[in-house]
Order: structure tokens, then C-alpha cells, then sequence
């Protein structure tokens, strides 16, 4: 019985170590999945003039590196809190993504994101900012020959995250 929990600890302590490796990981800004190459460039953070929201721009930008177009049909957008309070979730979307990419070619997309509590207390807010947001997406479309292109990204942001302006 000794020797089963101390395997099972061991298993999932290396399936943490793995998840933190590969992309779609909150924090990674940049990752490849499959023909795609992907990054996040020029994040910025400002606070709304109540300093009751916290909004961070930034911009995708994909490349594909494989030797055949695709094209991406629809993104999947989720999110939830980054704290103990992750039961916290915003909406969850689906929305029509219709952009082509040759091989070798790139896509610079402009994307923010936003996150805060209008009812809150003052007190309450350094604490949600700190612990912030993570975003889901997950890009979706198929290249030349049927194959699916899947790329998911999550993004961790919080007060720490981007240049502030």
C-alpha cells in the first residue's frame, strides 16, 4: 500500500513537471502545435481611472512552419481566475476565425483582455490583481490536405504581467 501512494505521488509529480513544458501552460509566451509557431509580443497593462479594472494588449503573432497552407476557422475563448478563487469563470465563446497562412507566412493579430471587480472593495483589488486571470484560447482550422491545425494558449495575467502604462 506504502509503495502504491509513493508511485502514484511520483506520477503526479511528473505529470505536473510535463504539463509545465508544453504549451497551452498559463505563463509560456510562445509555443508550437504542430505546423504552427506562436508568440506573444508587446503586452502592456494599464488601470482603468476607478482602478477597478485592469486591461493587458498584446499581439498574437502565428507563423506556419510547415510546407502546407491552412487555414484557421474558429477560436475558443475561456477563462477563470488565477487564484483561490478559481472558482471564479468567465463566459466561454466560440467564435468564427477566418485567416489563411502560407508556409513561411505570418499573422500579427491585436488581442486585450480585461479583468476586475467594479463592486468590490479598494481593499479587495490588490489581492484579485495579483492573482489575476488565465485565458484560454484554443485557435482551430485545417490545412491543405483535411488535417486539423489545433493551437491552444493560456495566458496567465495578473499584475505582473506586461509593461505598465
Amino acid at each position: 500500500m506504502r509503495h502504491t501512494v509513493l508511485v502514484l505521488g511520483l506520477l503526479a509529480v511528473m505529470t505536473q513537471l510535463a504539463a509545465c513544458a508544453t504549451s497551452g501552460v498559463p505563463g509560456v509566451m510562445k509555443g508550437e502545435s504542430g505546423p504552427v509557431a506562436w508568440q506573444i509580443e508587446d503586452l502592456r497593462q494599464t488601470l482603468d481611472e476607478s482602478g477597478t479594472v485592469m486591461r493587458w494588449n498584446f499581439m498574437f503573432v502565428f507563423k506556419n512552419t510547415g510546407s502546407a497552407p491552412f487555414n484557421f476557422e474558429s477560436v475558443e475563448v475561456g477563462s477563470r481566475a488565477g487564484g483561490p478563487s478559481d472558482d471564479v469563470t468567465g463566459g466561454m465563446a466560440t467564435v468564427p476565425f477566418a485567416h489563411r497562412l502560407e508556409p513561411g507566412g505570418e499573422l500579427h493579430l491585436n488581442q486585450s483582455e480585461s479583468w476586475g471587480c467594479r463592486q468590490c472593495a479598494p481593499a479587495h483589488l490588490p489581492r484579485l490583481f495579483s492573482e489575476g486571470v488565465i485565458i484560454y484560447y484554443t485557435f482551430l482550422g485545417h490545412d491543405a490536405t483535411g488535417s486539423a491545425v489545433r493551437v491552444p494558449i493560456a495566458m496567465r495575467l495578473d499584475s505582473s504581467v506586461g509593461e505598465r502604462e
